[in-house]
């Protein structure tokens, strides 16, 4: 994202491309392909889809969420989910739950790190502790 305004020197420069913000609720089925078409959005087109903070309140919803974005997505677009690998007793997908489920839609080159490893540390982390699953991330390519 940042890539997109920000030049090398750190000054903000215009947008490369269009950024819209479209509002859906992501449990009604077709609910964010919708709003995503009213807004413009050209699914022949790849795109960048952004989902932090959303899937641990999606409950049940999470699956059919990933799966519409994967209906959406053409090849070379990229997500980047933000998700909470906890117990295998909640209703959060677990990380092996979205490689498995994010392979079947298409997604390749999956990369999971959390917060506090080498890739999501930003100095911020305390080295004392383990890295944190309760803040994970993959990244992926609609293949």
């Amino acid at each position: 994202f940042e890539a997109l305004f920000v030049d090398k020197g750190g000054a903000a420069t215009e947008p490369v491309c269009p950024r819209r913000v479209v509002s859906a609720d992501f449990t009604v089925e077709n609910d964010l392909t919708n709003s995503l078409k009213g807004a413009g959005y050209d699914a022949a087109g790849r795109g960048l889809f952004l989902a932090e903070g959303l899937i641990m309140y999606l409950g049940e919803a999470q699956r059919s969420f990933l799966q519409e974005v994967s209906r959406l997505a053409a090849p070379g677009s990229v997500l980047i989910l933000n998700f909470l690998d906890g117990p295998s007793n909640t209703s959060n997908l677990s990380t092996d739950q979205l490689k498995e489920l994010l392979l079947a839609e298409g997604w390749t080159d999956l990369t999971f790190n959390k917060f506090g490893d080498n890739v999501l540390n930003y100095g911020r982390f305390n080295s004392e502790y383990n890295p944190t699953s309760s803040f994970s991330f993959v990244t992926c390519t609609r293949n």
